[in-house]
């Protein structure tokens, strides 16, 4: 019986260990293993200029009293943010496993001299 993508080993699932209540719980095992698939994906499912205009609607719409149904305008909703959520966790992801450096310092440490 072929494995399903989305299973995560069982020491992963949030709260079943100390540690896991970070997890990300959107990804897939192939994205928790390289999150940059992630980025792909959000970019196929909408371009830049796509995505900026859903937001936008989205926002618009959030802020008034006429629903989207209302307004006869039709949103993915589920699909968004499904997309946005597997985005945050993926950068997530690379921001804790990654070492950056910045200016010739590693990400979060100060020098000597920024310290004074």
């Amino acid at each position: 019986m072929p494995v399903a993508e989305n299973v995560l080993p069982p020491a992963c699932i949030p709260g079943t260990h100390p540690g896991t209540d970070y997890f990300p719980r959107m990804l897939s095992l192939k994205e928790y293993s390289d999150p940059y698939v992630v980025f792909k994906r959000f970019f196929k499912f909408l371009s830049l200029a796509e995505w900026k205009r859903e937001l936008n609607d989205i926002l618009e719409y959030a802020l008034v009293t006429t629903s989207f149904w209302d307004a006869g305008i039709e949103a993915n909703s589920l699909s968004i943010f499904i997309h946005l959520t597997k985005l945050v966790e993926a950068v997530q992801l690379i921001d804790v496993r990654e070492i950056n450096h910045i200016g010739g310092n590693i990400k979060n440490k100060q020098n000597e001299r920024q310290r004074s």
